[in-house]
């Protein structure tokens, strides 16, 4: 996020291809939680650490664009 910040500041960000590639974010509290939790729980296995509700490339630079 921090690189694209500067582009999406001066109007240059957009999508990339055709902005229905799925995007899995989750926040640093989020994961940092997550993995303070997995490393104290009785837990075996693989884990993937994404948000509940992913969103496509188009939506999350449209949002960005309107945040800054």
């Amino acid at each position: 996020l921090a690189k694209m910040l500067p582009l999406f500041r001066f109007g240059l960000g957009g999508r990339m291809g055709n902005g229905r590639q799925i995007w899995s974010w989750i926040s640093l509290h989020d994961e940092v939680a997550a993995i303070v939790h997995l490393l104290t729980a009785d837990v075996r296995g693989p884990h993937n650490l994404t948000a509940p509700a992913p969103v496509t490339n188009r939506e999350f630079t449209a949002s960005l664009a309107k945040a800054v």
